[in-house]
Order: structure tokens, then sequence, then C-alpha cells
């Protein structure tokens, strides 16, 4: 029974000490099962949204890239993220070479709060994983070829009209 109420005492000491709690979410437009979908070649930055809609601190977050790294890049690494709110980003460039096979790659980054050095209190760090499939297609490769054949049919028609029009320039001046 001593030991009980020892540790019943121990539990409520450990939570006065804690202080407020702060936490943070993150969200991200793409998720295991909804793709990013970009071509070989293209570029494109994906917001990844950083909220802080409980307590009533602010949180300083770090973020860290652990796959991907050959297609994306962090534009920066800590963020604050304001008490109550849900508009901070985190800007991921996703820019896939042209020579890259085609297929499914994973992204997956990292987010911890960074603790305060404040003193006196404990502090309990949370942190989140975001993770997403991209999928390279081999559209990029096509829609080169059509661009290629496309000017070479503009080409053919403005030949076609210079000649045309070069023929019967030459009649009028012989008439």
């Amino acid at each position: 029974m001593k030991n009980k109420i020892k540790f019943i005492f121990g539990i409520f000491l450990l939570v006065a000490l804690m202080g407020n709690i702060t936490a943070f979410g993150v969200s991200s437009p793409y998720w295991t099962g909804n793709p990013l979908n970009i071509d070989r070649g293209e570029t494109m930055i994906v917001e990844l949204n950083l909220q802080n809609m409980v307590g009533d601190d602010d949180v300083n977050v770090e973020a860290k890239l652990v796959s991907g790294s050959e297609y994306a890049k962090l534009k920066e690494t800590q963020f604050l993220v304001k008490q109550k709110t849900s508009n901070t980003f985190a800007p991921l460039t996703i820019k896939i070479p042209r020579n890259v096979e085609p297929g499914i790659h994973k992204i997956k980054v990292e987010f911890k709060s960074i603790a305060d050095d404040t003193g006196g209190m404990i502090n309990v760090g949370t942190g989140m994983d975001v993770s997403f499939d991209v999928n390279i297609s081999e559209n990029f490769a096509k829609r080169e070829i059509n661009y290629i054949l496309i000017g070479g049919i503009v080409l053919t028609i403005l030949i076609i009209i210079l000649i045309i029009f070069l023929t019967k320039r030459k009649k009028k001046k012989r008439k």
C-alpha cells in the first residue's frame, strides 16, 4: 500500500513539473495511396503544413529529410510554429532528373520539436513523420518526341508556304 501511494504521488509530481503541454501536427497534400504524380525532368514545390492548435506556447520544429534526398530538398530545416496557428509551411522542392528510372519512389520527412533551454521544467519533445510516394512517369520522353514531331510539321508547312510565295513572285516578274 505504501508503494502505491509513493507511485501515485510520483505521477502527480511528474505531471506538475511538466508545465504546459505543447504539440504540433504536420499535414501533406500527398500520402501513401495518394502519390505525387510527376514527369521526368519536372520540378515541383510541395507545401507541408505545420500546425500548433493545442497549447499556449509557440513550438520550434526541426525538419530532416530521411529518404528521397536524390529528388527532394528542404528550403529550410527549422520552423517557428506559432500557437493557435495552422499556416506555417515547410516548402519541399521535388526535382526529378530526366534520366531517372520511372516508377514509385518514397520521400520521408521527419519533424521534431526542439526543446527550449529555459530550465526548471521537464520538456517532452514530440515528433512525427510525413511520407508519401512519388510516381515518376515516362511521359516526359513521349512529350519531347511529340514536340519534335510538331516542330517538324510546322517547319514543313512554313517551307511549303515559302516555296509557294517565291513561285508566285517569280511568275509575276516574268509577266
